[in-house]
């Protein structure tokens, strides 16, 4: 399955988001011991080895990688060594002029903005695509879709194929197909 692009103009995203965030997320607010890259872990449920429903304060908190979602390529390929795929596009729009670039790895894929001129990049997005990359906290692809709302709690947003968490800082979308968890998205809110 193909993902969608992550990255518009960073104006449109951020007033989309934000209205989203305060017409719809009912004041999530990310639990303030969790940060990008910390090796805080969600209390276990009864053994079941999942936190408490719905204590996810975003995608810190369930952030599997010891660099965090303020990562740039440098910081990947050291923890993760060179992908096995680099593909690039432009980002699209006149107010924002640079280029998406992504980095496939057999359990994961990372799109980074990167401006025109290289002067400024960072991490837009990264996607779970396999079970032998788990998250903290329990969550993970592969399980039931009932189990990953037990995680993450209510959708803001839900279709057929999609659920999708909106937090102040970042944004989770957990990818559906035939009731369990294809792919996860953690993305975070852009600067």
């Amino acid at each position: 399955m193909k993902y969608p692009p992550v990255v518009a103009a960073p104006a449109v995203i951020t007033m989309v988001a934000f209205l989203l965030l305060i017409t719809s997320c009912e004041g999530r607010e990310p639990r303030p011991e969790a940060t990008v890259g910390s090796e805080d872990q969600s209390p276990d449920l009864a053994g079941a080895g999942l936190p408490e429903l719905a204590t996810v304060g975003g995608a810190q908190d369930v952030w599997p990688f010891e660099f965090g979602l303020d990562g740039q390529r440098k910081d990947v390929e050291a923890a993760m060594g060179a992908p096995d795929a680099v593909s690039e596009r432009a980002a699209g729009t006149a107010d924002s002029p640079g280029r998406v670039v992504t980095w496939t790895y057999p359990t994961a894929e990372f799109r980074f903005f990167v401006s025109a001129g290289g002067e400024e990049e960072f991490m837009v997005a990264a996607t779970i695509t396999s079970s032998e990359q788990p998250l903290r906290g329990g969550l993970a692809v592969g399980m039931s879709i009932e189990e990953a709302i037990a995680v993450l709690g209510k959708p803001d947003v839900e279709n057929e194929s999609l659920l999708v968490y909106f937090y102040f800082t970042s944004t989770i979308e957990i990818y559906k197909s035939d009731g369990t968890v294809e792919a996860i998205m953690l993305a975070r809110a852009l600067p």
